[in-house]
């Protein structure tokens, strides 16, 4: 097979100009009304370029971010998101709005167990059929209700993909694998960079981060 010719500068020139008009009638086509559920997004700063541009709030100071969408299946079975922007947001109240996500959010989270009554190293998974689990660590009782369950006050929280997220005492034996998980996993760092956070009564912090490839 001959090897495909190169293009000349009138080419490139022609590929640049189709592009950008395809740009340009992407911008300037009306958006849907917003569909779908609202819910909170988590967004890492060494992740996710749009923060900037996109209503926020901090849930790690410089670190981690959410931000809200509008979420619904598509009828290809993909998820479909609709990305609050400042222009949408208008004159709304963000809080306000985060606070109905939120609550969105919580009516679908289930938590499970691992271990027993009688090991203290005991772990909880949090469910939600939907998508988007880890986005309950910004829920306003997050620590308190996590920390009733496990009898800690110091929590580690792993989040190695939007929609997992695991919690156990920050002196559990499952420290280590919790690490692991994150700084193994497979999934495409944007916008939530796999990591591990550190909660107790005075906030979150975060303790490791999977390295940008």
């Amino acid at each position: 097979m001959n090897p495909e010719r190169p293009l000349s500068e009138e080419e490139i020139r022609q590929r640049v100009r189709e592009a950008m008009q395809r740009q340009r009638a992407q911008r300037e086509e009306p958006k849907p009304e917003p569909t779908g559920m609202l819910l909170p997004i988590l967004r890492s700063a060494s992740s996710s370029e749009e923060i900037p541009f996109l209503p926020h709030t901090p849930v790690v100071p410089e670190q981690l971010f959410v931000t809200l969408a509008h979420v619904a299946m598509t009828p290809q079975g993909t998820i479909g998101m609709n990305h609050l922007t400042r222009h949408e947001l208008g004159d709304q109240d963000f809080d306000a709005l985060l606070s109905e996500a939120t609550a969105n959010l919580m009516r679908g989270i289930t938590a499970q167990f691992m271990g027993s009554d009688e090991t203290p190293d005991r772990m909880v998974s949090l469910e939600r059929e939907g998508y988007f689990a880890a986005s309950a660590v910004v829920a306003p009782d997050f620590h308190e209700w996590l920390s009733g369950l496990l009898d800690e006050r110091r929590l580690l929280v792993a989040l190695p993909c939007p929609d997992q997220i695991y919690v156990t005492g920050a002196d559990s034996q499952w420290g280590d694998k919790f690490a692991e998980m994150v700084l193994s996993s497979e999934y495409e760092p944007n916008p939530l960079t796999p990591c591990l956070l550190l909660a107790d009564e005075s906030g979150i912090e975060l303790v490791v981060e999977q390295p940008r490839a």
